[in-house]
């Protein structure tokens, strides 16, 4: 990418904390991935983050985050056949450990479904493809998961 790499305007960490350490890190990887690796040029920027999106995004009436249990029930009831798998980093300071745990306790599918939920944990923060150790393990979990019947 010839185009310059931003964090947008969350970059400093001010709006959200939590992204301050990988705000630098993160866009400039995926730029030379991006232009390195894949050879792909572009005058457009790469914008990992913009408080001026996130604003704009409408979560329903009361703009407040929709809650997924309702989600999650209709989709799982309605096809028998779907497989979820919820991968969880324990230090994950995006989604709290134990957040996913809670939604799907919470969501009361049929007994017989229950099977087809499962969650792995990984000793990684939010993106767990940034641990080596638990890439490798994602990768080796990934396979198996979308390998079985």
């Amino acid at each position: 990418m010839t185009g310059p790499v931003t964090t947008g305007d969350l970059g400093d960490g001010e709006s959200d904390p939590s992204s301050a350490s990988g705000d630098i890190a993160f866009p400039v990887a995926v730029n030379e991935y991006i232009t390195d690796e894949l050879g792909f040029q572009t005058d457009r920027p790469y914008v990992v983050q913009s408080d001026e999106v996130n604003k704009k995004w409408k979560f329903g009436l009361d703009n407040q985050i929709i809650s997924q249990e309702n989600t999650i029930y209709e989709a799982m009831s309605k096809n028998p056949f779907l497989k979820v798998w919820v991968l969880c980093g324990y230090y994950d300071a995006a989604t709290p450990f134990y957040a996913a745990e809670w939604v799907y306790n919470h969501v009361f599918i049929n007994d017989a479904l229950q099977d087809n939920l499962s969650f792995t944990y990984y000793p990684s923060g939010h993106m767990i493809y940034v641990n080596a150790d638990s890439l490798v393990q994602l990768h080796q979990d990934a396979e198996a998961w979308f390998g079985r019947e």
